[in-house]
């Protein structure tokens, strides 16, 4: 296990009562920790205190303690690293030799127990006399003046003036200090004491209770550790020994009572805790394995994506091929109708110079002028059928809107001009499209005369050759027709291509990103997973201690138990024995 922080170490003293001093001689030293300290100093080695620590991790003991009981350190040796300003009364009792170390620890545990202070409880056991107490109240305030480094140094003047006197304990308290502690905790105060008359000897009170009822406790329970040798007692004063004891069992038995219910109390809220706990770590693996099934989704639907890729970017190279290879094929074809056409035309051309070289140019100019005023009139005669029959239609209508809405206001007069109007205007269509059929017909003749000086055969072949010409050409006009919008349908798909694979590119990068995001995150909470499973073990490790230390409580009560009740025996027994001295009295 991993030692205290700095501040508890540099903090560590012998005993409990030596409260964290963290100052050494040194400056750049007393940030350190005791330990180190003490192992730069030399006074113990690397290994002693590794074993310290692990001590002070089991047996919850303080660094400068184990070492004080192992026997490594001197209390000269400790005192050095300890500021003299930093002193409290105990130590400085220690340190004058006044008082010693097992004392101390009882002394401080009467203080913690009754809310008492130190130097009333230890001139109340008899253990230091007011006037050294008194001595020791000073040299603490003249420590604190001092503010020395080092409290060793700082006590010599005071340790020359006050020689140390030899502290011993009494044969009873030195080889039964598990009595001497009960004895202690049992203890009446001496304030509880009301003298009153009539006297009963320890002898006889022993003789009374009729033994021990459990072994090294009752005596020590018997007597007043406060005082250096048992006194004698009135009848009123065992009573009210008699009641302080029965209180003092009562107060006992509702500590531990207190005791236990806390413990019992701590127990549920760590097992609370823990099954918390383990319920956040199962959310934890839950989300984690979510996770990692939505990671592989995402790497299945990213391998789909680059096969689909894949295979659009080959499509693509397969479609421009093969647009490639159309675009050259159509403008070979394209260059060759070309020049074919350019070959017929100039033919064509060469056939008419030679058809008009072969007629005389008057009867040529003859047959032009003739065409021309033919073509003129035409045209006129086009312009004024059109017109008759825009003015036909206009009158039909008029005459037939008139007729439907007037015909029964009209006279028959009037009906029939109105039918010789139509009659007259239809002779004059029928008359201009005759006219009009003449000169189309004279028009056709002179046309004819005109080719009738090229040989028939020639023209035909050469309109057959023009035909076939024109045929191919709108074929080719056609196949380059569907050729473009096939290029035009192949950019289209080649933009979408270029379009998707930009964005399967942008969906790979999100999901690079996202698996590197999902790996880290996956890293991490391994890392928290494997800190949660430490936290378990030692969530369990002091869950199990705990539960020991429950049973341990619960065996120390049940002793206390029987402790309690061999107690309200023998307070039976004395208040049965005081019955029968209070009936023998008067008779005395």
């Amino acid at each position: 296990m991993p030692p205290r922080s700095s501040s508890s170490q540099s903090g560590s003293t012998p005993f409990p009562f030596l409260e964290g001093r963290g100052a050494a001689a040194d400056g750049a030293e007393s940030s350190l920790p005791l330990g180190q300290r003490l192992l730069r100093a030399g006074l113990i080695s690397q290994s002693q205190l590794a074993q310290a620590l692990r001590e002070q991790q089991q047996n919850h003991l303080k660094l400068g303690e184990v070492c004080l009981e192992r026997g490594w350190l001197t209390l000269a040796d400790l005192y050095r690293f300890l500021p003299s300003q930093s002193l409290s009364l105990g130590e400085i009792l220690v340190a004058l030799g006044h008082l010693d170390f097992e004392q101390l620890r009882v002394a401080l545990a009467q203080q913690r127990r009754y809310g008492r202070k130190l130097g009333e409880i230890l001139t109340w056991k008899g253990w230091v006399q007011p006037a050294i107490l008194d001595r020791a109240l000073d040299v603490q305030v003249q420590l604190q003046r001092m503010a020395s480094p080092n409290a060793w140094e700082a006590l010599q003047p005071f340790l020359a003036r006050d020689p140390k006197p030899e502290v011993q304990l009494t044969p009873q308290r030195a080889a039964t200090p598990g009595r001497e502690a009960l004895a202690q905790d049992l203890a009446v105060p001496e304030e509880a004491k009301i003298p009153c008359e009539g006297t009963i000897q320890p002898s006889s009170l022993e003789s009374a209770v009729g033994g021990d009822p459990i072994p090294g406790t009752l005596a020590a329970a018997a007597s007043d550790p406060f005082a250096d040798e048992p006194q004698p007692a009135t009848l009123a004063d065992y009573r009210k020994q008699v009641e302080a004891l029965q209180l003092q069992i009562e107060l006992q038995e509702q500590e531990w009572d207190r005791i236990l219910a806390n413990m019992n109390q701590q127990i549920a809220d760590f097992q609370n805790q823990y099954q918390q706990r383990i319920q956040k770590l199962e959310a934890t693996i839950r989300l984690q394995q979510a996770e990692l099934q939505h990671q592989a989704t995402l790497q299945q639907d990213l391998r789909v994506w680059r096969e689909q890729l894949q295979r659009l970017e080959t499509e693509l190279a397969l479609a421009r091929a093969a647009e490639q290879k159309a675009q050259r094929q159509l403008q070979t074809q394209r260059d060759c109708y070309q020049s074919e056409l350019e070959q017929l035309q100039e033919q064509i051309q060469i056939l008419q110079k030679r058809q008009l070289d072969s007629v005389p140019s008057s009867v040529v100019a003859d047959l032009r002028a003739q065409l021309e005023a033919a073509l003129h009139q035409i045209q006129q005669l086009r312009s004024e059928r059109d017109q008759l029959q825009a003015q036909l239609a206009q009158q039909a209508a008029e005459s037939e809107a008139a007729l439907s809405r007037h015909l029964d206001s009209f006279w028959p007069e009037q009906v029939a001009a109105l039918e010789q109007q139509i009659a007259e205007l239809r002779a004059a269509l029928q008359m201009w499209q005759e006219r009009y059929a003449q000169l189309q017909q004279e028009h056709e003749a002179q046309m004819a005369r005109l080719s009738g000086y090229v040989p028939p055969e020639q023209v035909e072949s050469l309109q057959v050759q023009l035909q076939q010409l024109q045929a191919e050409m709108a074929r080719l006009m056609a196949a380059n027709r569907d050729y473009e919008a096939h290029i035009a349908q192949l950019e289209e798909q080649l933009q979408q291509s270029q379009a998707l694979i930009l964005q399967l590119r942008t969906e790979q990068a999100e999901a690079d990103q996202r698996i590197v995001q999902l790996e880290g995150s996956l890293q991490a909470r391994q890392e928290a997973l494997e800190q949660a499973q430490q936290q378990l073990k030692t969530t369990g490790s002091r869950l199990s201690a705990l539960q020991q230390q429950q049973a341990n409580l619960t065996v120390e009560l049940r002793d206390a138990r029987e402790l309690l009740a061999a107690y309200r025996q023998s307070l039976e027994t004395l208040q049965e024995n005081l019955k029968i001295e209070q009936k023998s009295a008067p008779h005395r």
